[in-house]
């Protein structure tokens, strides 16, 4: 029961980072709106409340689906496979177009598997790939063990991964792209000192971000 009140808050700060910081560089719906810091408690409260909520629905669908909480467990793996994947596929292509590595000019000093590169980038591409298959795919034992026998319940995780997919991309297309940039209220001011001519000051919004990630 610990573990479990652990890991859930884990996740649940987890969550609310990431959503609040695509909020804060303009990149959900509402994002002005989630991207507020409470002034009070220097944490981001909106995103916080809704995430809760959000994480409550399933749990009350739940109730009279019980193959809905299977169905959530294996999607949420399938969906951290694919965000490695939107890592190791891109950096694969700028492999194959020998646009990676970087040219080493000396100026910073990086890791690097050197020939060793391209075989671990494809053996990444290959696992991940296949295990989003193997976990997405609609097998009756996992999707669908328990009544009531739906077909939309075998197939939920592959459902639940296209819309998701899918509608992100739409999304992005249509407004995202259009709008994408730190919100006014957190982008830094850079002040030119009158002695120096380079001092760098934060504006209050940044020092409420900056604290609240602290927190």
């Amino acid at each position: 029961m610990v573990a479990v009140v652990v890991c859930t808050l884990a996740v649940h700060a987890a969550a609310i980072r990431m959503m609040f910081a695509m909020a804060r560089d303009n990149n959900l719906p509402f994002s002005r709106q989630l991207g507020k810091v409470d002034p009070v408690r220097r944490t981001p409260t909106v995103a916080a409340i809704v995430i809760g909520v959000m994480a409550v629905i399933p749990l009350l669908v739940n109730v009279m689906q019980p193959a809905i909480f299977t169905i959530m467990s294996s999607i949420s793996i399938v969906l951290i496979y694919l965000s490695y994947l939107l890592v190791t596929v891109p950096l694969l292509r700028n492999r194959l177009l020998k646009k990676w590595p970087l040219a080493d000019d000396g100026s910073e000093p990086g890791f690097s598997l050197g020939k060793w590169g391209l075989p671990v980038n494809i053996l990444a591409v290959l696992w991940g790939g296949a295990m989003t298959v193997n976990l997405v795919w609609p097998r009756q034992e996992i999707y669908n063990s328990v009544p009531p026998f739906e077909w939309y319940l075998q197939w939920g995780g592959v459902l639940f991964v296209a819309a998701v997919a899918g509608g992100g991309a739409l999304l992005y297309r249509l407004k995202i792209r259009h709008q994408t940039g730190v919100l006014a209220e957190h982008a830094a001011a850079v002040a030119a000192h009158p002695s120096s001519g380079s001092d760098l000051q934060a504006t209050p919004a940044e020092e409420q971000m900056v604290e609240s990630k602290a927190t």
